[in-house]
């Protein structure tokens, strides 16, 4: 072999070594590209996300809020319609009483 040829061999190698070289590196910066893209879909959907919770957050918190007010309202109520009912008893003794009394005054008219 020649020396020419050698040059010419170590030349043709030096390209191919370049050209495998620089279509990794563009597929590498193509897969960098892409990476970047999705990282910044998952950043938008992870603060679209974040946002989300924190409005179920605050709704939940007012619907504990309700509830507890809620079921103060039921003991407080509960209450009021024991002390109505107590009134009531009272009420209807005192009507039966009544009644009795106006049957025996009717009763004397009677006489």
């Amino acid at each position: 072999m020649t020396p020419e040829a050698i040059i010419a061999i170590v030349a043709s190698l030096g390209a191919l070594i370049t050209a495998i070289w620089t279509s990794r590196s563009s597929a590498t910066k193509t897969e960098v590209e892409s990476l970047r893209t999705t990282i910044a879909e998952l950043q938008k959907e992870n603060s679209r996300l974040q946002t989300r919770i924190a409005e179920l957050e605050a709704r939940n918190r007012d619907q504990d809020t309700l509830a507890e007010t809620l079921a103060a309202d039921k003991v407080r109520l509960r209450g009021e319609i024991g002390i109505l009912e107590e009134k009531i008893c009272k009420l209807e003794r005192e009507n039966a009483g009544l009644k009795a009394r106006i049957a025996e005054l009717e009763k004397a008219n009677e006489a």
